[in-house]
């Protein structure tokens, strides 16, 4: 995870899955934390790409914004609940 002081967040990952038609999904999306744990703000729901394929790679890249007050408390991020 990328995160730029402007508010600006980028999440990056290589997946793979066994079947083919899957979709990651990110139900109560990623939060962000402070160094106590404390949750400072969550994403909403990410959706990921469709495995085309089973056992095929295939990039995920979502871009999305967070309030850029929270930068430089920034320790941790968590994904919350997520079903493939």
């Amino acid at each position: 995870m990328f995160f730029w002081s402007d508010g600006r967040t980028r999440f990056e990952a290589y997946v793979k899955s066994d079947g083919t038609g899957d979709v990651f999904v990110f139900y109560d999306g990623i939060a962000i934390k402070d160094s106590n744990g404390v949750e400072l703000w969550r994403s909403g729901k990410l959706v990921g790409p469709e495995m085309i394929f089973e056992g095929q790679y295939t990039n995920w890249n979502a871009d999305f914004f967070y309030p850029a007050m929270w930068f430089d408390s920034i320790a941790q991020a968590q994904i919350v609940t997520w079903h493939c």
